[in-house]
């Protein structure tokens, strides 16, 4: 007997839910669907009576917010999780959550699968943090140290 899916779509603010969660019920017709949003999103999406379970993300502002949201990820016990938003924190929240598939859902409709662990998604968050903040850095010295009127003529 094959185990029902349980799916967790994670949404934030921008692209069109009600398409995004088409494709996801297309895709799991019959899995059980547990939509996570945001605070301000989740009681406009409960009073409009949403063909799926609500569950309110809460926010995260610092580590132990992360741990808390990990802990309520797991605790669900997801077969798949979706993100409609490649983002790194993203990527980090998809391996927090356990689930044994994770995937990106991007504006054309394509799913590409998430296939990093924990360690490999917190390890590009942290090469990928480095790479902004010595741009940054290059950036900052050659406006610091250039001699007023170099360069222009």
């Amino acid at each position: 007997m094959k185990d029902e899916a349980h799916v967790g779509v994670f949404y934030s603010a921008g692209r069109d839910l009600d398409a995004e969660m088409r494709q996801v019920a297309a895709r799991f017709p019959d899995g059980r669907i547990t939509l996570l949003l945001p605070p301000e999103l989740a009681e406009a999406r409960r009073n409009a009576g949403a063909p799926c379970e609500i569950f309110t993300a809460p926010r995260v502002r610092s580590l132990g917010d992360l741990v808390r949201l990990a802990r309520l990820l797991r605790r669900h016990r997801f077969s798949d999780f979706i993100t409609f938003y490649p983002s790194r924190r993203l990527r980090i929240l998809a391996a927090l959550s356990g689930a044994r598939r994770c995937a990106v859902v991007d504006e054309q409709g394509t799913w590409t699968p998430l296939s990093a662990s924990l360690a490999v998604a917190l390890l590009r968050a942290a090469c990928n943090e480095i790479r902004g903040r010595a741009a940054w850095l290059r950036v900052w010295a050659v406006v610091r140290f250039r001699r007023v009127g170099a360069g222009f003529e």
